[in-house]
């Protein structure tokens, strides 16, 4: 093994994982620190534990797209280490643009740069025709498609919390059913999910329902002895915007969950291929990642959330629109959805799309006054810039590449 080309993809790869956390993971957890219902800090801790989850868990799918189906692997059999320079170049390619693009403020699509950076050594290491242009469009449709329906779904779960809870005479009752039944809902999904991994079938779905009435009867007890003495309207609208903090909190857990299970994959894809290459001598389709390899991309993530991250949280989590904890819910609810179902299939989505799309539909069910049009300009030009620079970064360091090896 090429021990020198070894650490150079571990450096690559711990880049731009911190600069995944430093951007990215900021992403998901500014709602929840703009809407003022976890610190940093906590959003740090729940980082550390959800995103590794998600990574091990969830991440196989968009990983596999990443390191096997971007590029035809076929075009590198004669020279597999032009394959892993390309892939170093471009991990090092995302993590300046990154790097950049955080120290601006600019929440930025880590997916964006890293296919930019794949597509763009591709190009000049075989040519067009090496690119599994298919694969690409998909995957672009995927990024125009999700922010519209993350946005449409923050929108209506937003308007269904007004007319159901925010609007009604008791608010603090109806936020309590509200939670209850999410907390139901989530207890039977998480139970339905750790039966299923214990291999468990017959039945399951009973048992899942067993938990979710525990849960529904728990939390709504629990809640409703703050709610059994005489409280003004506006102590009732507050009790209720307590309530829905509770559940950001759990949804922020959802979010650090579903980011861990798509954008990790942006730093760890192609250092597996990497380090397979410098194993085996080539890429071997279907072998399962090293877990030391998933470890290493979550303590990077982690590491660049607590060192970088309040700025693009500063973005997405108070200068798009005001956030409230009921819309910080609505916003994380409707991102997590999206991103998850998007990892569920394979496609590598960009969380920040799917996120500034759901706050945007959150902010505009109050009216288009209450969004900072000037912010989303700035946004959306950076995500356009993304992918060409990218793309001239990892030309770049391909070219550098060539001349030292």
């Amino acid at each position: 093994m090429d021990y020198f080309l070894f650490f150079l993809a571990l450096f690559s790869g711990g880049f731009m994982a911190w600069g995944v956390g430093a951007n990215d993971v900021a992403n998901a957890m500014g709602t929840s620190v703009g809407s003022k219902v976890i610190t940093i800090k906590q959003a740090i801790l729940i980082a550390a534990v959800f995103e590794g989850l998600g990574a091990i868990f969830g991440s196989g799918g968009v990983t596999d797209t990443i390191r096997y189906d971007l590029l035809d692997i076929e075009f590198y059999q004669n020279d597999m280490m032009v394959l892993a320079y390309g892939m170093i170049a471009s991990l090092l390619a995302s993590a300046t643009w990154l790097m950049l693009a955080t120290n601006k403020g600019w929440p930025v699509s880590t997916t964006h740069s890293i296919i930019g950076a794949v597509v763009g050594f591709g190009m000049v290491s075989q040519g067009p025709s090496n690119i599994q242009w298919i694969q690409i469009i998909s995957i672009a449709a995927s990024w125009l498609v999700t922010p519209i329906i993350s946005g449409i779904t923050g929108f209506i779960i937003f308007k269904l919390v007004q007319k159901l809870v925010l609007r009604h005479a008791e608010p603090a009752y109806c936020a309590l059913a509200f939670f209850a039944a999410c907390i139901g809902g989530l207890a039977f999904l998480a139970g339905q999910f750790v039966l299923d991994q214990v291999d468990i079938q017959r039945g399951s779905e009973g048992l899942s329902i067993i938990f979710a009435a525990i849960f529904v009867s728990g939390a709504y007890y629990w809640r409703q002895k703050s709610l059994s003495k005489g409280l003004s309207y506006r102590q009732k609208c507050q009790e209720a915007e307590r309530i829905f903090g509770m559940l950001a909190l759990i949804t922020a857990c959802i979010m650090a969950f579903a980011h861990g299970a798509n954008d990790v994959a942006n730093a760890i894809g192609p250092l597996a291929s990497v380090i397979e290459i410098l194993k085996f001598g080539s890429l071997q389709v279907g072998s399962p990642l090293p877990p030391w390899v998933l470890g290493f991309g979550a303590a990077g993530v982690v590491f660049g959330l607590a060192i970088f991250g309040y700025k693009i949280m500063a973005s997405v989590g108070s200068k798009i629109t005001v956030l409230s904890p009921s819309r910080s819910f609505s916003a994380q609810s409707a991102t997590g959805m999206v991103v998850l179902g998007a990892s569920w299939f394979g496609f590598p989505v960009s969380t920040t799309h799917t996120l500034v799309g759901a706050v945007l539909g959150v902010g505009l069910a109050r009216g288009l006054a209450a969004v900072d049009l000037h912010v989303v300009r700035g946004i959306f030009m950076s995500w356009v810039i993304t992918i060409p620079a990218g793309a001239l970064f990892s030309i770049f360091y391909f070219a550098v590449f060539g001349v030292m090896f």
